[in-house]
């Protein structure tokens, strides 16, 4: 993923019913490390599939919806994912500009020019869908486990 040290955290929560919530609770650690993590696998698939289609911004190399990228890591405490656009090393920008920060000056602007958010939008497109598909994968998990 492109580097930068301007980082914007998005977090998504996700909260059933209080039923789902208690479904999920009486499930094995590793079952629901791993419904998370399929879960999130699928809801960051959608959002880098609708950042790639936005047509928010011009892309005449290709480079950065072919870039748009989605990475899940499961870890001891917890699954994390992470979105972001990986460019091809060593190319540059108008300027002489590292290729890894035209993203973050589309997505949010520069002085010169405005901002054409793709991620966030995509994000925020998806967030409850990617709720529901995560309380649908509970209740599944929980009726295989009784």
């Amino acid at each position: 993923m492109a580097k930068n040290n301007n980082r914007t955290k998005l977090t998504l929560s996700l909260h059933g019913t209080e039923e789902v919530q208690k479904m999920f609770s009486k499930l094995a650690s590793d079952v629901k490390k791993e419904l998370v993590a399929n879960a999130v696998t699928t809801g960051m698939n959608k959002v880098a599939a609708d950042a790639r289609a936005s047509t928010a911004f011009k892309d005449k190399t290709g480079d950065l919806r072919r870039g748009i990228k989605a990475e899940v890591y499961v870890g001891q405490n917890g699954v994390l994912a992470k979105i972001g656009v990986e460019l091809p090393p060593g190319k540059t920008i108008g300027g002489g500009l590292p290729a890894s920060t035209y993203p973050y000056m589309v997505e949010y602007g520069t002085q010169n020019s405005p901002a054409h958010p793709f991620l966030r939008p995509a994000l925020n497109k998806n967030k409850s869908k990617i709720n529901k598909d995560f309380e649908q994968a509970v209740i599944n998990a929980a009726k295989e486990a009784t």
